[in-house]
């Protein structure tokens, strides 16, 4: 019907237009015929003109003069009659006085009345063919493009509109003109074939034209305009469309239907149809927003047809459609929520007709939740404007009604139950089970609370019996729980009695616990029912309460007892435990009596833990006894320690040491532990002196063990197996010296020291004879020698031999300067020491760390406790007696160090030999050379040379005494603003300790070929130092020695015969000049060498710049 409706409109409105249309035609038709006037003023002019030709004796004009005036009219009309047409029309359409669509349908109107007319006059042509064809063709696109949308293949496109007005321009154009212009020919030349255009000339010159001619022209002129005109217009307005985009639909069936129109439509049919399927499957929420996106799509398609001129009622009746589906969608949902509901209501009924409350309930909960599903669903869908109100209404209106029938029925369900459980609680008093009684009648009020609940939450009212029955519960309860309450403390009170006796019998039997065990628990059954009594308000709980006073003072006096029975068996185990322990102390078996005095104490100790918080005389005579036990364990303990010293030192003096220091030690470590743990530390403390002592002296045994072995393998050759063992038993002398401090042993650790010396040179021989340096056959120092030459005189002070009162400590003693023998290179002779020096004793000073020791002295790093400054210390190492001689010489080579100030010499703060030689030098943090061979820059090795060269070389100017133990060891590193500097240390301490001509102060590695084969190459002397500083440069640029990799017993050769690698063999990447400037200073011969040492550095220094 709205379709039908909707096409009835449209064609009212197109007869509207059509109307309009007709009226704009009757003008244009008016326009022509002015032009057709127009032609017959021409021809009342060409008749003046002929007259007035004749009259001058020209002639009349032949017939193609007249054909060319005829065309030339017929152009005029045929161009100038449409145009003021199509003008007309364009105008009316965009004043939309004429809809386009109204254009469209008039056009093939007046097509077909004019094509019609002109058959009538003039018969069947081809031009009226095409006519027909065209009108029926336009006309069936208006109609379908119009009313049948889905006929997608009868739209014309823009190519078809282009062929269907060529069709209709073309054809018409040409064949029209033609016979146009063949009928006015044939009419001017007077052709005797006669045509309807020559019969309507024929009549128009009997009505009074006044010529056959003017005659024909007239007729020609409304020949076009009823046939021709309407065909170049519609022709001309599919071409002009398709060419420049006219208005109309550029794809559609009907070129001026809007797209919006068929969108909105489109998509509100896509709608409806998901809307029908989530329907069927039961989404009504989702069918619903589909009909309301529907809706608004049909609205939209009314309101677009309307002003398009289409009429939107149609699409309004599809939109009250979709309105009418959403309603029923509403109702849908409703009657299926409804039936789920009286479903479960059904359930409901029939489970608490069964007296199954629990399913009933549920049942009940299950509906009312579902009709609150409902109308939560509904309720939703109220907000979606496609749904009408009234549909919502009823639907709400009747889950609403099933919501409150299903609340009803829950608290009916629970009312009834709470009925039934009293019943219940009823049947099980009359049998006097209270506690059952009391447990339905509890049940029931609970119950009923939640019928109270229910109805708060929901507004229902309770039953009519619901007040009732809640007074009948609460008077129940009180009654049966009262009862039973007094029959709860009536059983407690049988249950105390029985425990009493109980306990009363354990106690007489002396079972202690087991009486204090029944007394606890007859009174935990008295709080329990003095509790239950308080409760209820029973008489009963003064009763209860007296009891449990009784049992309170009945615990106290068995507690009491039983403390008295242990604390008297605990002191009698005691006694028994002290009288072993005495007889064990007679026996001297220590150890044993002072377990057995700990246990006794133990035990006492229990005794008086036990009689704690009881005035009884037990526990003062526990204490005692426990005081003195521990005192005689004490004793017995330090006595086991003095035995185990015994015993130590019976295994020294039977030859096993190792044991012996063992056994020592242990006793030192245990005494030590027990310092804070005994009263009688003055006796534990001779002890670890004792025992400290014997592992010291068994200490010295192992040493002298070590030596004996030593010695054994020194005879045999194996020098440096006999090199380690003598500098282990050194090692173990200086442990024994260090640990003897404050210990009553002077013997023994004078005895150490001397050793200690010994076995220092021996391992120093060792080690000469190992590399082949030594001069003639090596011989081992004896101890036994050492203590011989020892004994006669002791020195004053440790270490030092004393000059007498007003002699000099140079000249004291046996020999002195005169009495030495010079070498090249050695101090002149009678060279002045300051004597202060001579008195002057290290400032106080903490020692922080050793920094490291040689073959003659040691370094420990210090700070001064004046001024805070960290200095090196330099001390012998053997601290042994040392001869005059050697005292003389160390002052003399300690003040000319004192005078060599340079920037590359280490400094000499201080020195002194009270109580030993000693030295304070500067300290230096960054380490010696020898750590970092092969990581230093060639410019960075010359200029360490350089400043080492300089430095030798003014020693060699100010004191004329070489240093010959030139090594990576004696050049350390600094910081001074900022930059690091290099000096050399150790300027004559070693050989001052040894003696000038001992060769255990110079190193192998680094002596000069004089140094190992004086008669070869001469005494050692300034030279010699230019030979080690050439080795220093050696392993600087080289980053290895020169003779790396020669065994020890041929180094010696090897300096002396050998020829080492150039150093750029090793280090491509040295200057040209470092190989000659280092092997001059390594020559074989000291006269080969250079004459002083700051030829090497310039030599040096020249390879660098590349000089050389």
């Amino acid at each position: 019907m709205a379709d039908l409706r909707g096409t009835l409109v449209a064609l009212v409105k197109d007869l509207v237009a059509l109307v309009a249309f007709g009226t704009g035609l009757v003008g244009t038709f008016f326009v022509t015929l002015v032009a057709g006037l127009g032609l017959l003023v021409l021809a009342g002019v060409y008749l003046v003109v002929e007259g007035a030709l004749q009259s001058a004796g020209i002639g009349t004009p032949s017939g193609d003069t007249m054909a060319g005036i005829g065309t030339i009219l017929l152009v005029v009309v045929l161009f100038g009659g449409p145009a003021v047409w199509m003008g007309i029309v364009f105008a009316m359409a965009k004043k939309r006085r004429v809809g386009r669509p109204g254009v469209l349908l008039v056009v093939p109107v007046v097509l077909v009345v004019g094509s019609l007319g002109y058959l009538l006059v003039a018969g069947t042509t081809p031009v009226a063919i095409a006519a027909v064809i065209v009108a029926q063709i336009v006309l069936a696109n208006r109609v379908f493009g119009e009313y049948a949308q889905d006929v997608r293949a009868l739209s014309l496109g823009r190519v078809p509109r282009l062929v269907l007005g060529s069709i209709a321009l073309l054809p018409a154009s040409v064949i029209g003109v033609i016979e146009e212009l063949m009928v006015l020919a044939r009419f001017v030349n007077s052709s005797p074939d006669r045509s309807p255009y020559v019969a309507g000339a024929e009549v128009l010159s009997s009505v009074g034209f006044p010529s056959a001619t003017v005659g024909a022209a007239a007729f020609t002129s409304l020949d076009l305009i009823v046939v021709f005109v309407p065909l170049f217009v519609c022709g001309g307005y599919l071409v002009l469309q398709a060419l420049v985009g006219l208005p109309g639909r550029q794809s559609g069936v009907d070129p001026g239907r809007p797209s919006a129109l068929d969108d909105a439509v489109e998509r509100a049919e896509e709608s409806v149809a998901v809307a029908e399927q989530r329907r069927a499957d039961g989404d009504y929420q989702g069918a619903v927003e589909e009909y309301d996106a529907a809706h608004d799509a049909f609205l939209e398609a009314a309101e677009t047809a309307d002003d398009a001129g289409y009429g939107g009622g149609r699409y309004e009746k599809r939109a009250d459609e979709v309105e009418d589906s959403a309603a029923g969608v509403v109702r849908d949902a409703a009657d299926e929520y409804r039936d789920r509901v009286d479903e479960a209501l059904d359930e409901a009924r029939s489970a608490r007709e069964a007296g199954e409350f629990g399913d009933a309930l549920t049942a009940h909960e299950r509906a009312a939740e579902t009709a609150a599903e409902g109308l939560d669903l509904v309720e939703r869908l109220r907000d979606l404007p496609v749904v009408p109100g009234s549909a919502v209404d009823d639907a709400v209106e009747g889950l609403r009604e099933r919501r409150t029938t299903a609340q009803d029925g829950a608290v009916a369900t629970l009312t009834e139950r709470a009925r039934r459980t009293v019943e219940e609680g009823d049947d099980l008093e009359a049998e006097d089970d209270l506690a059952g009684t009391v447990e339905a009648y509890r049940t029931a009020r609970s119950t009923l609370g939640e019928v109270r609940d229910r109805a708060d939450d929901t507004g229902v009212d309770p039953p009519e019996e619901f007040e009732a029955l809640a007074a009948v519960v609460e008077r129940s309860i009180e009654r049966v729980e009262t009862e039973r309450s007094r029959r709860e403390v009536e059983e407690a009170l049988e249950a105390v009695e029985g425990l009493l006796a109980t306990a009363e019998s354990a106690r007489g039997d002396g079972e202690f616990d087991d009486a204090l065990s029944a007394y606890r628990r007859a009174r935990e059954h008295c709080d329990e029912a003095l509790v239950t009594a308080r409760d209820a308000g029973l008489t009963e709980q003064n009763t209860v309460a007296d009891r449990r006073e009784l049992i309170d003072d009945a615990v106290a006096e068995t507690e009491r007892e039983r403390a008295l029975v242990r604390a008297r068996t605990a002191i009698e185990n005691g006694d028994e435990l002290a009288e072993e322990a005495e007889d064990l102390a007679e026996a001297e078996e220590y150890a044993r009596a002072e377990a057995s005095y700990a246990a006794a104490r133990d035990r006492y100790d229990e005794a008086v833990s036990t009689l704690e918080g009881y005035d009884v005389p037990e526990g003062e005579e526990a204490a005692d006894k426990r005081d003195r036990a521990e005192r005689e364990r004490e004793r017995a303990q330090l006595s086991a320690l003095a035995e185990r010293i015994n015993d130590a030192s019976g295994a020294l003096e039977a030859g096993d040491a190792g044991a012996a220091r063992e056994a020592f030690e242990a006793v030192v470590e245990e005494t030590e532990a027990l310092h804070d743990e005994v009263e009688r530390t003055a006796d534990l403390e001779t002890l670890n002196e004792r025992a400290r002592a014997g592992a010291l002296r068994a200490r010295i045994v192992e040493g002298r063990d070590r030596i004996a072995t030593a010695e054994e393998q020194f005879e045999a050759g194996e020098y440096r197996e006999a090199e380690a063992a003598f500098e282990d038993a050194n090692a173990t002398f200086e442990e024994v010296v260090d640990r003897a401090e404050g210990l009553d042993m002077e013997a023994g650790r004078r005895e150490a020291d001397r050793l200690a010396t010994v076995s220092a040179d021996n391992a120093e021989t060792a080690r000469q004879a190992h590399y082949g340096v030594a001069e003639g056959t090596p011989s081992l120092r004896s101890a036994e020698a050492v203590e011989a030459a020892d004994e006669p005189a002791e020195p004053a002070e440790a270490g030092i031999d004393r000059p007498s009162e007003g002699e000099s400590p140079v000249s004291a003693g046996s020999g002195g300067a005169a009495g030495r023998s010079t070498r090249t290179g050695d101090a002149p002779t009678g060279e002045a020491v300051d004597p202060a020096k001579l008195q002057n004793e290290p400032p106080d000073f903490e020692r922080l760390e050793g920094i490291g020791a040689g073959g003659s002295a040691e370094v420990t790093k210090v700070r001064m406790a004046d001024s805070g400054e960290v200095l090196a210390l330099k001390e012998p190492r053997h601290v042994g007696t040392l001869d005059t001689s050697v005292m003389e010489s160390f002052a003399g080579e300690a003040s000319t160090w004192d005078r060599l100030e340079h920037p590359n010499i280490v400094d000499l703060i201080d020195w002194g030999v009270v109580p030993t030689p000693w030295m304070l030098l500067e300290y230096m943090e960054g380490g010696d050379l020898e750590a970092r061979i092969g990581d230093l820059a060639v410019n960075q090795g010359v200029g360490i040379l350089g400043g080492l060269a300089e430095a030798v070389d003014r020693a060699h100017r100010l004191t004329g005494k070489a240093h010959t133990d030139i090594k990576p060891e004696n050049v350390l590193f600094t910081t001074d603003d900022g930059a690091e500097v290099a000096k050399l240390a150790d300027w004559g301490l070693a050989r001052t300790m040894l003696g000038p001509d001992d060769r255990r102060g110079m190193t192998p590695e680094y002596a000069a070929p004089e140094q190992f084969d004086s008669e070869r190459f001469g005494g050692v002397g300034l030279h010699t130092d230019l030979y080690q500083l050439g080795v220093l440069a050696y392993e600087v640029f080289a980053g290895r020695h020169p003779f790396e990799g020669v065994q020890a017993e041929d180094l010696s050769d090897a300096i002396t015969d050998g020829e080492p690698e150039p150093p750029s063999s090793i280090n491509p990447n040295l200057p040209p000049g470092i190989d000659d400037a280092i092997a001059t200073a390594m020559a074989k011969h000291p006269e080969d060498r250079y004459e002083a040492p700051l030829y090497l550095r310039d030599r040096l220094r020249d390879a660098l710049e590349g000089e050389a």
